[in-house]
């Protein structure tokens, strides 16, 4: 049977394969019939979980539909055809891949999928899980329930999924599930066992973490409320790239890395909003952060950090790198072109590790009102920052444009958004409010020539992060600024010219 109509949009992201089989399940449907259209579906997923599927087959999930089982994948698909777990709806009498009205649910019902279980299992290769909404995994009083997980499954993804209220970890690609890609999902609530009070005890559960992989991609995702840390690939991966995703209230950190190597982390949105409940700590958890947390990973790993063009605002050390439990440093950690703001109780900028191999800290706006703007060691290659008061001497440069006065700057003069940055609403910034004004002349044109590889920087005056929608400028051709945006003086229209000889 050919596949399913696939709705326009959809068709950038499924390839179309003639000689695949598409399976659908709805609620009323029944374990008896074929599974082969939307009249003869499906009714469960232990009829799914128990078929013998070729490779390739699809299983779709009929959106406004609930299931209370877990579901395993074994069986995948192949580069040219990967295997679509998604939802489905009707469009005059026609299955449709997409999403109209409520996703389809996979709901552990605060009972499963049980300790170290998981709602989704995924042990397949080329599998991706689109649309489908997964929440409530349990029970709160035992260890480990995930939502979705790829085991050893290469070139997986998991993309426009709703996950939420997850009694530890959200997403997790780990054991060599290379080649992943994580995009477009929103997920809150995690480690809702330690944000309840009932577990307060054990790991800090990611919203999305990678392990032991590589050439991974966690693309434009929304992640939101969590009890440990929002975005994190630790212990063992190499090449995972981390971009345009927004991150608010990450319990203990919005994005944190260790023990792995050339980890990329650009082009993020990550805060604070004083919401008491994600304070695991007391405190509002780190912006990004690069630590050092196992000893195993030493030799060969946690080295060849490159974070630049984020946006940071209001967590405890907006951005830094630490020898978090004393192993090893983070070696070759590049920081770069990033601006952050307002670091809570003056915690903004913290790398009290440059031993290693160096830590460099070039290009960067720091703006602090009040309180310590840098906890910064000796021996950082520092360059052409911009702070916003006077920083500690170990955090100076000849280079930095003021230096060496470093004189108070006036907030109106720099930032689009002048006030409020300590009093935020979770899904009010868009990244614009980083954005420089004509008058920051610090900050524009006043950056060091970097490497070609960091020479695009977002317009913050193009960039919506609710909206995804991104534009970059190539500082090769516009002119080095310090911070995260790639800031053009827009020149008024000339007026009353005359030509000469007119």
């Amino acid at each position: 049977m050919r596949k399913i109509l696939l709705a326009t949009l959809l068709l950038l992201f499924f390839a179309v394969d003639a000689f695949a089989t598409v399976y659908y399940v709805k609620p009323d449907g029944n374990d008896s019939a074929s599974g082969l259209s939307d009249a003869q579906a499906w009714r469960s997923i232990s009829k799914v979980n128990s078929y013998s599927f070729a490779t390739g087959d699809d299983v779709y999930f009929k959106c406004g539909g609930t299931w209370k089982e877990k579901l395993y994948v074994s069986t995948g698909g192949s580069s040219s055809n990967a295997r679509v777990i998604g939802a489905y709806y009707m469009n005059n009498g026609v299955e449709t891949v997409g999403i109209s009205g409520n996703r389809p649910v996979i709901d552990g019902n605060w009972t499963l999928p049980g300790e170290y279980g998981k709602l989704i299992e995924v042990a397949a290769d080329y599998v991706t899980v689109y649309g489908i909404e997964v929440r409530n995994t349990g029970p709160e009083n035992v260890m480990g329930p995930v939502g979705i997980e790829f085991y050893n499954a290469k070139s997986g993804v998991v993309r426009n999924c709703l996950v939420h209220d997850m009694t530890d970890l959200g997403i997790i690609f780990e054991s060599g599930s290379d080649n992943a890609l994580i995009e477009n999902n929103e997920v809150y609530e995690t480690q809702k066992s330690k944000l309840d009070g009932i577990n307060s005890s054990g790991n800090y559960g990611s919203a999305i973490q990678i392990r032991g992989s590589t050439n991974c991609v966690i693309r434009n995702n929304y992640v939101h409320g969590t009890g440990g840390e929002g975005i994190s690939p630790i212990w063992g991966n190499d090449g995972i790239t981390i971009e345009y995703n927004t991150v608010v209230d990450g319990g203990t950190s919005g994005i944190y890395t260790h023990s792995s190597r050339n980890i990329t982390i650009r082009y993020n949105l990550v805060y604070d909003t004083k919401n008491t409940r994600y304070w695991v700590w007391g405190n509002p958890g780190w912006g990004i952060m690069v630590g050092s947390e196992d000893q195993e990973y030493c030799s060969g790993y946690n080295t060849n950090y490159y974070i630049y063009g984020n946006l940071v605002a209001a967590t405890s050390n907006n951005i830094g790198s630490a020898n978090i439990w004393g192993y090893c440093n983070p070696s070759n950690v590049k920081i770069y072109n990033n601006t952050s703001v307002e670091g809570y109780s003056g915690n903004n900028i913290r790398i009290d590790t440059s031993s290693g191999g160096g830590v460099e800290f070039k290009n960067n706006l720091v703006w602090q009102s009040s309180g310590s703007i840098s906890n910064m060691s000796s021996g950082v290659s520092l360059a052409n920052n911009l702070w916003s008061v006077s920083p500690p001497s170990n955090a100076r440069a000849s280079s930095d444009p003021t230096y060496p006065s470093y004189p108070t700057l006036s907030m109106s003069s720099y930032l689009t958004k002048t006030s409020g940055w300590s009093s935020l609403q979770a899904g009010t910034l868009t990244g614009q409010e980083f954005a420089l004004r004509d008058s920051a002349s610090y900050a524009i044109d006043r950056g060091i020539a970097l490497n070609s590889a960091y020479k695009y920087a977002l317009n913050l005056n193009g960039v919506n992060f609710t909206s995804k929608t991104f534009t970059l400028l190539d500082q090769t051709v516009e002119g080095w600024t310090i911070g995260a945006d790639g800031h053009t003086v827009v020149l008024p229209s000339p007026t009353g010219l005359r030509l000469v000889g007119e």
